[in-house]
């Protein structure tokens, strides 16, 4: 029996964007149609005649799957992470080359409640904040939260050699409407939002070390340490998803 390969309209007009980030996925994908035309239950069952299967950059060795509309790197399924405050404390506060990354809402929220926030923010946070706004745009044009001197977030508090966010904090105490950032409550993965699509990708930072043993330590991968974030910025039936492919992948690959 003969089969033929129907390709859907946005998978092939998003599959060129990623062409350009990783230029031999052309040639890996021509490869899985081949295999594909001659086995069409290649792949993970996911019942009712779906099946998912790993495309792999042979380059540069990265690897993704689709789920719904966004692209998600295998680093949440095979990589574990734990954070260990008591050992980082909270560095990714004060560390790196930018604030927090903020949606448009998020900002909004922020201003909103910013004056019932205020007061758990040291002065210095309250100074950058009134000077400058609760955010600005970096140079890679996104938003992100304002900083003190250029260097920590100016909602981060840092109480006994550890940092927190007073966002949170405010939240807790019901002063607020947003926890915090979307970006923080997912970290270490990153959110990149496409025209078509949105990738999610785990970024590795060395801070994070101690993070990464807890996490084998555990046995606890990305996803499932990130279970509660993941939820509540792409709900409850994707998350399911993800959950049943990462069981579907260990099975096939271990």
């Amino acid at each position: 029996m003969e089969y033929s390969i129907i390709v859907e309209q946005t998978f092939e007009k998003e599959v060129k964007r990623l062409y350009k980030k990783y230029p031999s996925l052309k040639q890996d994908i021509y490869t899985f149609a081949k295999e594909l035309v001659k086995d069409p239950l290649i792949g993970a069952d996911l019942g009712g005649w779906i099946a998912k299967e790993v495309i792999e950059d042979s380059v540069n060795n990265f690897q993704m799957l689709q789920i719904q509309d966004t692209i998600v790197s295998l680093d949440l399924l095979r990589e574990c992470f734990c954070c260990d405050l008591a050992a980082c404390k909270g560095m990714c506060c004060e560390e790196g080359d930018g604030g927090a990354p903020l949606t448009e809402e998020e900002a909004e929220t922020i201003t909103a409640d910013l004056d019932k926030i205020r007061p758990y923010m040291t002065s210095s946070g309250q100074k950058a904040v009134e000077d400058a706004g609760v955010a600005y745009t970096d140079p890679d044009g996104d938003l992100v939260t304002q900083l003190v001197n250029g260097r920590e977030c100016a909602f981060a508090v840092k109480k006994n050699g550890t940092w927190s966010c007073a966002i949170e904090e405010a939240f807790n105490n019901g002063d607020s409407k947003l926890r915090k950032p979307i970006s923080c409550f997912l970290y270490p993965v990153r959110i990149t939002e496409h025209k078509k699509f949105t990738a999610v990708e785990y970024h590795r930072w060395n801070i994070c070390k101690q993070a990464v043993c807890k996490g084998k330590g555990l046995s606890l991968p990305l996803y499932k340490f990130l279970k509660k974030p993941l939820i509540e910025r792409f709900g409850q039936e994707w998350y399911d998803e993800l959950d049943l492919t990462a069981k579907e992948f260990l099975k096939q690959f271990h």
